[in-house]
């Protein structure tokens, strides 16, 4: 199934419920093209247990529910994904909101906005789905642009379209939010095709809009409550490639970001740790050539690089991973610090290795090791075979990658 028949189903799945929707935003390519997340409105009764919908609706088709963030207290982000007809991931995301919240202040009200939705056929294909009303969809798309500071020329038809079809009406719906002036310019801006105005109005309208949309001690304390169970529960995950030089652990991890990459709102890729005390964007560190022809480090010198290695990775998890995790990031490791143990040649260790081992107990895991044990020079996506998940080691999910035979995990 497309991205744009999983759509379909799905909103056939919420009509035979009797749960009252709509599609929110400019929808003229659905289902054909959707190009971007699908925003929908439900009521609060009906968002309160959007999460068991969507897990009800995936027990009937072929997809998989493999993300889930709340990015405000009454708006909620699903990622889908399904293998298509070429064995390839497919994905299609669902922005699923009750009341209209942005940064825990209210602007709309779920019961409004679908009072009038339009099942219509202006072009045919809307038929098939549930829509606002034209004024609706106005003034929250006006709205939505404005809170977040831009706007393009096709957003912008956008607006002149649903503008046109019921005028008096948009421009009683700004006046809700703006004084009468200003919502009577906002009118013209839009009707003569003013685009260049409007964008830069923008800053001075969401000022006056953030002013006079102040969130109550409910909402505030409501969205306070999702950050921090944000923080608790991040939505992003560590993973870290470990095997021999040129087993294919660069080309994995293209091929995880390429993939994995619609399940997240971001990725970032680091070598070996989280090289924190550079300061630089991304943490990466070069990977070093020809390891074993360096000469080994003292004793000494080999457990001061330990305590080095132990701050970087505690530091680095504290203020840059974690963080990075709790915004749903994808966060790829192109070898860890257990890879010191394997190896310790490589890393020029010459201390105990039971120190080794015990600053190991003390550095923060990443959610999964994937382990290739390829012959160099042998990965490709044309001989990779298969994924087997091994019971945790550790406490930690280990995820083997069989390309030759098969290897013993430390």
């Amino acid at each position: 199934m497309s991205p744009g028949e999983h759509f379909l189903a799905f909103v056939r799945y919420l009509e035979k419920r009797n749960i009252p929707y709509a599609v929110l935003g400019d929808t003229a390519d659905y289902p054909h093209d959707i190009h971007s997340d699908v925003d929908m409105v439900l009521l609060p009764k009906d968002y309160k247990n959007c999460a068991d919908i969507i897990r009800e609706f995936t027990e009937q088709t072929d997809a998989v529910l493999v993300q889930l963030l709340q990015h405000e207290f009454c708006a909620s982000y699903f990622v889908l994904a399904w293998k298509n007809k070429d064995e390839k991931l497919s994905y299609i995301a669902l922005d699923i909101c009750s009341d209209y919240y942005r940064i825990g202040k209210p602007l709309l009200r779920a019961v409004d906005l679908l009072r009038n939705t339009n099942a219509g056929a202006e072009k045919g294909h809307q038929s098939l789905f549930k829509t606002l009303s034209p004024e609706m969809e106005f003034i929250y798309y006006f709205i939505k642009k404005i809170d977040k500071g831009t706007i393009n020329e096709p957003q912008f038809k956008h607006l002149q379209k649903q503008f046109v079809t019921y005028p008096e009406l948009c421009i009683k719906n700004l006046e809700i939010f703006w004084p009468a002036e200003t919502a009577s310019n906002i009118s013209l801006w839009i009707k003569d095709n003013k685009f260049s105005i409007l964008h830069d109005a923008m800053p001075e309208l969401k000022k006056h809009l953030i002013k006079n949309t102040r969130p109550s001690a409910r909402d505030f304390f409501r969205e306070a409550g999702r950050k921090i169970k944000r923080v608790f529960q991040p939505t992003g995950i560590i993973i870290a490639l470990l095997g021999p030089d040129g087993c294919g652990k660069s080309t994995l991890g293209a091929i995880l970001q390429k993939e994995l990459a619609p399940a997240f709102r971001g990725i970032r890729c680091f070598h070996l740790r989280p090289n924190f005390f550079s300061f630089k964007k991304g943490g990466t560190n070069a990977p070093v050539y020809d390891p074993h022809a360096q000469k080994p480090r003292s004793a000494i010198a080999s457990a001061l690089k330990l305590i080095y290695f132990l701050l970087d990775y505690v530091l680095g998890f504290i203020f840059v991973l974690y963080p990075l995790k709790a915004r749903s990031h994808l966060i790829l490791f192109d070898r860890y610090y257990h890879d010191l143990m394997i190896d310790p040649k490589r890393y020029r260790y010459k201390a105990p290795m039971w120190l080794a081992m015990l600053i190991g107990y003390l550095i923060p895991k990443p959610d999964l090791f994937l382990v290739l044990d390829a012959r160099p020079g042998s990965y490709s996506q044309e001989n990779r075979k298969s994924l087997f998940l091994k019971p945790n080691v550790n406490g930690m999910p280990i995820l083997i990658l069989h390309i030759g035979a098969l290897s013993i995990l430390f």
